[in-house]
């Protein structure tokens, strides 16, 4: 009996499992940290299915295709990924919103789930899960729906973590968020699980009765660095009078001074956090127009004045935007809810904060001025995002663009059709076709033709509206078939020609 061929080293192996009465399929695939040998394992109903497996599976192990198993679950996975990206390259804002992300939605829905066995259809049934209604995680009894918006934050997180912490790191070869398609939501922005409500931002002469308005208020300079100058509500927390060139020896010619947005302040799990601003692009100088620096001269006088009345030491390193009454700053959050109070008590259309910078960018695009170089000043990427984002189109620019067309319409009055001989004489018009009518015409068509001649209108004006003849309008009104129209002799010819056919098929 020829002596049974044994397989080499670390080529795999078929057998039969009698407990699971299934054959498998396993390679080797190496050592693990506590050196024992790692297997991979596939399991099948017969040995031949069993076998063209492991011929896979081998070819597969040599070009990388096969990971080592591991039981590490999502919630390891996430944790693990967050420590490492927030040393690399995370700003304490993001991590924060990553880490509020994590905890509220992924490790509730995904926690438990093993990196290696989780699918597609795992991630869009827990997103699905995620849209019902929740206790809010502040603990103020009130029900809380995540809108898309937050969805879609979750998306990007998870996705981002298995690419680079998942697949970068070997634990899985594809990673199945890739695919994931976020459900639609019927709420609208406004509405519950909508999202924030989107406001028009003011027009230009909206922004002007605004900051007229509160000119006299003490937050008037924040108002007006955001809407005219489309600085963000951390960047005008954290602005310092040392970055704001307004001093006779700091202008040129024309009275003109400079601006820096070096610094921005924001508000983190209840701390207010000092850094860097939002992107690099942010940290960017900004021109001061004579006006501007006038404007910013008269606010820096009136805060020396209440440094000398409430006692406070004013110097060239305070805050922009500070309280009257102790010169300290204020938090990022206080400007837009002052904002918000003052729009409500001017009688104003209600806007968020934010939008004031939106209001700068769509007013500066309504001026023409290059989205390039509004791009360069409000801190963007690409002048293609500040288009897509933060443009918008005003009710005036849409009506200006609607008469654009004016010129090549006609008057508005009655139609009346003027007829050509040919069509004035009934008798010159060629005789319609049956194949005519009915490429031309459907038979709710026709019953419409009828019913107007009916009723009294011309023949000739009715034909005209449909492209038809006349004579056939006016045959079609008496109800005759076009199928009449041909002669005597034609039909004959077609029944002579009908049974010759059957005479020479018996």
């Amino acid at each position: 009996m020829p002596k049974k061929l044994k397989r080499a080293n670390r080529t795999g192996s078929v057998y039969f499992d009698k407990s699971k009465k299934r054959w498998i399929a396993q390679i080797t695939l190496g050592f693990n940290q506590e050196g024992k040998q790692d297997f991979f394992k596939r399991s099948y109903k017969t040995k031949t299915e069993a076998d063209n497996a492991l011929a896979r599976l081998r070819t597969q192990h040599e070009i990388g295709e096969v990971v080592p198993p591991s039981n590490l679950t999502v919630r390891e996975l996430l944790e693990d990924w967050l420590t490492w990206k927030a040393m690399r390259d995370l700003r304490e804002t993001t991590k924060a919103s990553y880490s509020s992300v994590i905890r509220l939605y992924l490790v509730p829905a995904l926690g438990s789930k093993r990196v290696q066995a989780l699918t597609t259809s795992d991630i869009e049934r827990a997103y699905e899960t995620m849209r019902e209604p929740r206790a809010d995680h502040r603990g103020n009894g009130k029900t809380y729906v995540p809108s898309r918006e937050q969805i879609v934050l979750v998306h990007r997180v998870l996705k981002q973590a298995l690419k680079e912490w998942g697949v970068g790191r070997g634990i899985i070869k594809k990673n199945p968020a890739d695919k994931v398609k976020i459900p639609k939501y019927k709420a609208k922005r406004g509405e519950v699980g909508g999202g924030r409500a989107k406001y028009e931002p003011y027009s230009e002469s909206e922004l002007r009765q605004f900051l007229e308005a509160t000119f006299e208020h003490h937050l008037f300079i924040a108002f007006f660095l955001a809407g005219a100058m489309g600085l963000r509500e951390a960047e005008i927390a954290g602005l310092r009078w040392k970055d704001v060139a307004i001093d006779a020896e700091q202008l040129n010619p024309e009275g003109e001074g400079q601006l820096w947005v070096r610094v921005q302040r924001t508000r983190v799990g209840g701390k207010i956090i000092e850094g860097s601003p939002k992107s690099e692009r942010s940290n960017r100088p900004l021109p001061l127009s004579a006006k501007a620096v006038a404007t910013l001269r008269v606010h820096r006088e009136q805060q020396q004045d209440w440094a000398r009345e409430y006692g406070w030491p004013w110097s060239n390193d305070g805050f922009v935007i500070a309280k009257p009454e102790e010169g300290t700053p204020l938090r990022p959050d206080s400007i837009w809810k002052r904002f918000r109070s003052l729009t409500n008590r001017l009688g104003l259309r209600p806007v968020a904060f934010h939008d004031l910078r939106h209001g700068f960018v769509s007013i500066m695009a309504a001026k023409r001025v290059p989205l390039e170089v509004i791009s360069k000043l409000v801190g963007h990427h690409s002048a293609t995002f500040t288009a897509e984002a933060y443009r918008h189109i005003f009710a005036a620019e849409g009506l200006t663009a609607a008469k654009a067309m004016d010129s090549v319409s006609p008057d508005v009055g009655i139609r009346t059709l003027t007829l050509n001989s040919a069509s004035e004489n009934t008798k010159d018009e060629p005789e319609p076709t049956p194949g005519l009518m009915r490429r031309k015409l459907t038979t709710y068509q026709a019953q419409r033709i009828k019913t107007r001649i009916k009723a009294g209108e011309r023949p000739e004006d009715v034909a005209a509206d449909y492209g038809i003849s006349s004579r056939m309008a006016r045959y079609i009104a008496n109800g005759e078939r076009y199928g009449r129209l041909e002669s005597d002799a034609s039909v004959s010819n077609k029944k002579l020609a009908i049974r010759n056919k059957v005479s020479r098929a018996n």
